[in-house]
């Protein structure tokens, strides 16, 4: 979702799939790694113009949707673990 919202200019749904990655997603780099290559493709396949952007509301859609399935696979610490 971080690489087609790059790639469609919807910056404002960019910064908090950025914040939920890192405030669920333990800071490996692996889990680096499993954010960044999706991204790159997701931002590659959106910019070849074989689909169209989402609307605001799909995508905001998709980020609640995103953050409610972060909050249950990966909680994250509590305030003073961080």
């Amino acid at each position: 979702m971080n690489g087609q919202a790059l790639a469609c200019g919807q910056m404002d749904i960019v910064k908090p799939v950025k914040e939920l990655v890192i405030e669920h997603a333990p800071k490996t780099r692996s889990y680096g790694e499993r954010f960044e290559e999706p991204t790159n493709s997701a931002f590659l396949a959106q910019g070849n113009g074989q689909q169209a952007c989402p609307t605001a509301e799909d995508f905001a859609s998709q980020l609640r949707a995103l953050s409610k399935r972060s909050q249950l696979a990966l909680p994250a610490p509590p305030p003073a673990a961080r």
